[in-house]
């Protein structure tokens, strides 16, 4: 029964939100929508293989999760006026920036993914605990992280590509669309399968995002593409769940735990109170770094000695899905990440307040503040040092072009 309560309740939220705004094409319709997908598969993954559940960790659960949905609940961004009118120059010079870093970052990760297949592909979880060991990547180097950094940032890259997807420059807006493929093809060298998923889930957000100032013909030529790599990365992704975990149960069934074990782990992770030595360690490692070059002596938790010690002590690996919220309680405790929650709210609300229109420059932050939760239903995405420097390039871009107009 407690599974039933984050089922009713976003069902709630996702018919309230569509009543409210007259559509279900908007991006909180489609950020809602995602949690409520995972909620049903926890449902029906507790059917098939009963977990521990906890009442108090789920009315937690959901109480934060709203925390993170509600300002995109409140506000209204199918009536908001989307205005592309920024500094051209600025456009193109930064547009030419990611293109060249994230075509040379996809050279490095194709090389990579070369040394898979040259391998075979007969034991998948052998070559991802391969990958994550950096067996593939110890002749790389710093480009490697740098072009680690430029994928993540996938979500502006897409940004600008809409941007020239409106003023019909064909050369900068197909080659902005397969740079932007960088952060897919980079987990793919690691043979994960989020940011396969995440990918399509953001390029659609800025499908509904822009759908109203989109033609007919507009629509069906943004979507056309992704139509196209779905088929393909669709099969990869099965390919990739079969052989890194396939059980007793099924393929099937290990769809639906990708999908819905954040339940199940993120009571694990409140009711065993499993939380990391220094505050910040686990999501927030590359500002703690920086914190420390103006003479604080702050030494972030090593994650894979604190997985480790956690197996040992606990019996359980952190290194699971619990979405974002989980990963906030390692850093900062229940209550600690309440209030962490509490201030998102605040400072999204602030950011929205009577915003009547999302000028070019709005946009950096609107997408960083919402895409936050929605690649969240898995984990905090951005909790490695690129995703955090995608943090701090998105809130610069916004001064950035808010300034030189």
């Amino acid at each position: 029964m407690i599974t039933l309560i984050p089922i009713i309740l976003f069902t709630l939220l996702f018919y309230r939100n569509y009543k409210k705004k007259a559509s279900i094409a908007s991006p909180s319709s489609l950020l809602i929508m995602i949690y409520l997908i995972s909620f049903l598969s926890a449902g029906i993954l507790f059917l098939i293989k009963p977990y521990e559940i906890d009442l108090e960790a789920t009315l937690y659960l959901c109480l934060l999760l709203l925390l993170f949905i509600w300002p995109f609940y409140s506000y209204n961004e199918t009536k908001v006026n989307i205005i592309l009118w920024p500094n051209p120059l600025l456009v193109r010079f930064i547009s030419v920036f990611l293109i060249i870093f994230n075509l040379m970052g996809i050279i490095v990760f194709l090389e990579i993914i070369s040394k898979f297949i040259f391998q075979g592909f007969t034991d998948i979880s052998l070559l991802r605990n391969s990958a994550n060991s950096g067996e593939f990547t110890k002749d790389v180097g710093f480009f490697y992280s740098l072009s680690i950094i430029f994928a993540y940032m996938y979500p502006i890259t897409l940004l600008f590509y809409v941007y020239y997807f409106n003023e019909k420059n064909r050369l900068l807006k197909n080659l902005l669309f397969i740079a932007s493929l960088s952060y897919p093809i980079y987990t793919m060298s690691n043979m994960g399968r989020d940011g396969i998923l995440l990918y399509f889930i953001v390029y659609y957000f800025y499908y509904l995002l822009f759908r109203k100032i989109f033609s007919i013909e507009q629509r069906k030529e943004f979507l056309y593409p992704i139509y196209k790599l779905g088929f393909i990365f669709g099969i990869i992704f099965y390919i990739i769940t079969l052989g890194r975990f396939s059980s007793d149960e099924g393929p099937l069934y290990a769809i639906f735990s990708y999908q819905g074990q954040q339940l199940g782990n993120f009571t694990t992770f409140y009711i065993q109170n499993i939380q990391n030595s220094t505050i910040g360690s686990t999501n927030f490692s590359y500002f703690l770094d920086r914190i420390n070059a103006f003479g604080f002596t702050i030494k972030a938790e090593d994650m894979s000695e604190f997985r480790l010690s956690t197996i040992k002590s606990k019996g359980f690996d952190v290194n699971v899905f619990s979405t974002l919220i989980g990963s906030f309680l390692l850093d900062f405790g229940k209550t600690g990440t309440l209030v962490f929650g509490i201030i998102y709210n605040i400072v999204v609300n602030l950011f929205l307040f009577k915003k009547q229109s999302l000028k070019f420059y709005d946009l950096f932050l609107f997408s960083l503040f919402i895409i936050i939760p929605m690649q969240g239903v898995y984990y905090f995405l951005q909790y490695v040092p690129a995703g955090n420097i995608y943090i701090l390039i998105s809130i610069f871009l916004y001064f950035i072009f808010r300034i030189f107009k």
